[in-house]
């Protein structure tokens, strides 16, 4: 979930929902606890703002999707709420406040009917946590670039500006000085030609070992 990189970079814990609604509408949010409310949690925060906006208190036929395991405080809402589904990836980190699950949770109460999908995307999840949760994690700006060949490549930032590329595993480092931007069009690096449309999310063009970016003719 990009959700959840931006989050960190607010200065707030790595968790990100989405709300789809039975008409199709869909509302996000992140933690925002950073600000200094130990409750704003990501699902928290989006049922509360659907329902005041619905100007009703059932979720009825809504769906969450949640990069982790929901802690007891939103499982609460979550059913308080009479929501049809969660799903969510990563388990309940192990240094939980509560160590209660989400099915347990459900358990405690016979009469909901909340149907719980875990482990999707599991894996990745979790490592985005795990990555995140570092000191000082790698953040992930904008979205994937995509390349002549279908491969894609991550661009990470600290937060002194230090930037590096994931290319399929092949990590190189960057300093800020070496990042161009450029407007609209196509560039190349080497054999790969990067589109802008896959990196409108974020303004930088990478320099390479040898030189930056550069339009195409």
């Amino acid at each position: 979930m990009p959700l959840v990189e931006i989050a960190v970079t607010e200065g707030n814990r790595p968790f990100a929902a989405a709300l789809l609604s039975p008409q199709g509408d869909i509302y996000v949010d992140y933690n925002r606890t950073g600000k200094g409310d130990p409750t704003a949690h990501a699902e928290t925060l989006l049922i509360g703002q659907v329902c005041k906006k619905n100007q009703n208190l059932s979720l009825k036929d809504h769906t969450m999707i949640i990069n982790a395991e929901p802690c007891p405080q939103c499982m609460t809402s979550i059913m308080r709420s009479d929501m049809e589904r969660i799903v969510y990836g990563a388990a309940m980190e192990p240094e939980a406040i509560i160590p209660i699950s989400a099915k347990q949770m459900r358990e405690l109460v016979p009469n909901s009917r909340l149907t719980i999908i875990s482990g999707i995307l599991g894996e990745e999840t979790q490592a985005q946590l795990d990555r995140l949760k570092q000191p000082d994690p790698w953040i992930r700006v904008g979205m994937p670039l995509i390349t002549s060949f279908g491969k894609e490549i991550n661009v990470y930032q600290k937060r002194n500006g230090l930037l590096q590329i994931d290319n399929g595993g092949n990590t190189s480092g960057y300093d800020p000085e070496e990042v161009t931007q450029y407007g609209n069009g196509v560039y190349q690096q080497g054999v790969d030609v990067l589109t802008k449309a896959h990196f409108a999310a974020h303004p930088h063009r990478i320099g390479s070992g040898k030189g930056k970016l550069r339009p195409t003719s």
